[in-house]
């Protein structure tokens, strides 16, 4: 699986602003305030918010799982695993989070269950959909609760306001994409196609989709989502999946800023993490650089919590939910990559 140097070189200056921005933050907070914050970090607590962030992990890999199988594809749970922390890797890595990067999970998933791109594609889609489905409740219940007890700072309201509001309408897109998905299907499958030409103006060496072709893999992936539409039972299996899931991010929350000597209510942890995941969608590297300044600013102003203190156990809770999954996801390439040349060799 290989990306263009363009996507290679906007992944590269992502990081390094996403650097930038997380110099900065430490900068104004004070490197040696942090440092000495992350010091007393319990190793014990560390292990076990370890164990939590693998669990996480695995728990949403297994709505890929059941996805996947209800697409009839041929997948383990191992499989799935090693799979979903492989498509976490590339939404960490790749600007613009899954926007971008599903079409390359798409590859992966591909390429290690050996079946059809658009099944993969349909796959990755709605995984990445169903996750993020109970991630409004948290933040409008968490909303009301903080309201409600005076938590939310007059200078902070707009900036929580707001994020809730892109969490509303991210789920209010997401409704009628499906509702309407015929005519953004052909609507898309036209722009597809022309993209397509004009790419091969580039690139005469490859072959330009036609209309026809765009049209039947988007109807392919449509019949597959509305396959898992009509599984109530497997919907209802995968959404409860995907709140536990969330249950458990925000647990990596609460733990990293206790792990650095800081108890929140859990109230707020399950507010703060699905609200500032809507930050990932930035043109950065898993959001890298502003997940974290929006993270540390609203602790401070909601939760009454010192920067520096605040810095700390952010980067407790980025280490174990970014770089993690960075890891793990990119050492099971080489599991991605043998399954695919087996497969060559195969046919």
């Amino acid at each position: 699986m290989r990306t263009s140097d363009g996507v290679t070189w906007v992944t590269v200056v992502g990081f390094v602003v996403g650097v930038g921005i997380l110099l900065v933050l430490l900068a104004v907070v004070g490197v040696g305030d942090v440092l000495t914050a992350v010091s007393t970090l319990d190793p014990s607590l560390l292990v076990a918010l370890l164990g939590v962030a693998v669990l996480w992990m695995a728990t949403w890999s297994g709505s890929l799982y059941l996805t996947s199988r209800t697409f009839g594809v041929n997948i383990t749970p191992l499989d799935s695993f090693l799979v979903y922390v492989h498509m976490m890797f590339l939404d960490n890595v790749v600007p613009f989070s899954s926007i971008s990067a599903d079409p390359f999970a798409a590859l992966a998933v591909a390429t290690a269950t050996d079946s059809e791109y658009e099944t993969s594609l349909a796959t990755v889609i709605t995984v990445d959909f169903l996750n993020f489905v109970p991630a409004p409740a948290f933040g409008i219940v968490g909303l009301v609760y903080l309201f409600v007890g005076g938590s939310v700072d007059e200078t902070m309201r707009p900036l929580t306001l707001s994020l809730i509001a892109l969490l509303v309408g991210l789920s209010i897109a997401g409704y009628l994409g499906w509702r309407y998905r015929y005519r953004i299907g052909a609507v898309g499958a036209k722009v597809v196609a022309m993209t397509s030409r004009a790419g091969n103006f580039f690139l005469p060496h490859v072959s330009p989709l036609s209309k026809s072709d765009v049209d039947r893999r988007l109807e392919d992936m449509i019949s597959h989502l509305e396959t898992m539409a009509s599984d109530r039972r497997t919907l209802l299996a995968i959404l409860a999946l995907a709140t536990s899931g969330w249950g458990l991010l925000a647990a990596t929350l609460w733990l990293s800023l206790y792990a650095v000597g800081h108890e929140i209510p859990v109230s707020l942890a399950l507010f703060l993490v699905p609200l500032v995941t809507v930050l990932e969608l930035l043109p950065l590297p898993g959001g890298m650089g502003g997940y974290e300044s929006a993270f540390v600013a609203l602790l401070v102003a909601l939760g009454g919590i010192s920067p520096p203190l605040a810095t700390a156990g952010i980067l407790v809770h980025r280490g174990t939910t970014y770089w993690l999954p960075v890891v793990l996801g990119g050492s099971v390439i080489p599991f991605i990559f043998r399954r695919w040349e087996n497969h060559d060799a195969d046919g």
